[in-house]
């Protein structure tokens, strides 16, 4: 018990460097109302890479468009070294959804039904990224292989985080103010 005791000591005194994910908001006094109004969310870096189930590597230098909103598609990558920007086109101009890194997934869920889905923001290169494409007939038997409940399950937070990516581009068009109401979240939803 005492080795436990001293290394959260340790870990308080800041003697420890804590893992984990890094903070989505960094110590810079950014808010969400500022990084939707300029259109920026910051960088997500995803878990540690699943190297089984990518069955081919593509890369693209700095610049290059990887997938054209509107565009249809059933291909799933992961960034396996380099940074992408998710940007959605609105009429206001263009809407930076998500900057992404090692791990992070493009493509849409729903790309496991075995039916081309409507790509719904562009994704380009911020340098020169090389990616992973995923074997989706692999996890689209995964997939059908789980219970229906936990199916309906995966689909509904994919579905609620392209609701959540509408609401976003919607505020960025409007250039509507964030409502200041802890309800906010739940009516996002």
């Amino acid at each position: 018990m005492q080795i436990v005791l001293d290394a959260l000591r340790l870990l308080d005194n800041g003697d420890i460097r804590k893992l984990g994910p890094r903070p989505f908001f960094h110590d810079t006094g950014e808010n969400v109302e500022n990084c939707v109004q300029e259109g920026s969310f910051g960088t997500i870096q995803g878990p540690p890479i699943d190297f089984s189930f990518v069955i081919e590597e593509e890369e693209f230098r700095k610049g290059e468009k990887i997938l054209r909103q509107g565009a249809h598609g059933k291909w799933i990558w992961v960034i396996l070294e380099g940074e992408v920007s998710v940007n959605r086109e609105t009429s206001f101009g263009t809407f930076t959804v998500a900057t992404l890194q090692a791990g992070c997934f493009i493509g849409s869920f729903r790309s496991l039904l075995f039916h081309d889905q409507i790509r719904t923001a562009h994704v380009r290169a911020l340098e020169d990224v090389r990616l992973g494409l995923l074997d989706t007939e692999r996890l689209s038997r995964i997939f059908t292989s789980l219970t229906v409940d936990f199916q309906m399950v995966l689909l509904e937070l994919d579905r609620r985080l392209s609701k959540i990516t509408d609401r976003a581009a919607e505020v960025f068009t409007s250039h509507d103010r964030l409502p200041d109401d802890s309800r906010f979240a739940t009516r996002l939803l």
